[in-house]
């Protein structure tokens, strides 16, 4: 079932499965440039500051396992304990908390992105400045993929430049040079509201759903106090997108592959342009039919 918190705007998607409780949260962060602030947050706050060094550390205590991962569209959060229901509760209002209330130093917002370090060259030897930070150097190390100018060549031709869903939700490493502590505040500020998120949760059967429901109405009451208003709460889970603006039908591109090996394959891609509305069932259906026929 899908239920909207009317105090908050707040949307869960409640699955019953026999398994350790889980949440895979959500919150709508379209991308508007190749900056990579969205990507800032995931690595930002269930880590750093006091909140998020508190929710790693009571994490492990726990059993929890988790992971996040930046989209085009959205900024993903997921988690699950095998300590229990209230184990899982405590965990949640710790980590909702620490992302709506991030306590995150400027220190550690330049130390996570991206800073200045001193490194030894390893042929002479001698101390050089080298460009480092947890989100830069994984940026860095994605777009040098061999398949990274093929990637963007093709989201680009489906969609058209300048659409949202063509930008580096990770960030451009010359872009990550450029984003300031202010600037993924301002971003944190905008985007990561309780009615502009979301939470898909699977319980199994010996956790109501009245249960369920009281507990994460009190998390979130307790969070925020000032509820929100009308038009906040009419909007949907998924943000509107401009129309695409794809390349001409039947246009064949030619990309050059940067795979040093010369023998080492490349890719054939056969696009669509994306004008389907399908919904799950139709989308389930159309995948396993290119599956076969492929």
């Amino acid at each position: 079932g899908r239920f909207r918190h009317l105090h908050t705007g707040f949307t869960l998607d409640y699955v019953q499965i026999q398994s350790v409780p889980q949440a895979f949260m959500w919150v709508n962060t379209v991308a508007s440039s190749d900056s990579g602030a969205a990507h800032t947050q995931e690595h930002l706050l269930l880590g750093k500051g006091n909140k998020g060094r508190n929710v790693a550390t009571l994490g492990e205590l726990a059993l929890v396992r988790d992971t996040a991962m930046t989209m085009n569209w959205r900024t993903c959060y997921h988690f699950n304990t095998t300590a229990g229901a209230d184990a899982f509760f405590q965990q949640l209002a710790l980590r909702l908390d620490a992302m709506l209330n991030p306590d995150y130093t400027d220190t550690e917002v330049k130390r996570e992105v991206r800073n200045f370090g001193v490194a030894e060259d390893s042929n002479t030897k001698k101390l050089k400045l080298e460009e480092k930070g947890t989100v830069y150097n994984e940026m860095v190390s994605a777009v040098r993929d061999p398949s990274y100018p093929f990637y963007d060549a093709k989201i680009t031709a489906l969609y058209g430049t300048g659409h949202p869903l063509t930008f580096n939700s990770g960030g451009e490493p010359e872009k990550l040079r450029e984003l300031t502590p202010d600037q993924i505040r301002d971003f944190h500020k905008e985007h990561y509201k309780l009615g502009n998120m979301g939470m898909i949760a699977a319980f199994p059967k010996e956790m109501s759903a009245l249960g369920v429901l009281e507990r994460l109405n009190g998390i979130l009451n307790e969070l925020q106090k000032e509820p929100v208003n009308a038009i906040e709460l009419t909007r949907g889970d998924l943000p509107d997108f401009p129309p695409p603006k794809s390349l001409a039908d039947g246009l064949i591109q030619i990309v050059p592959y940067a795979e040093k090996n010369k023998q080492k394959p490349g890719y054939v891609d056969f696009s669509w342009a994306p004008t389907l509305k399908l919904d799950s069932r139709e989308e389930l259906l159309f995948g396993l039919f290119l599956s076969n026929f492929a």
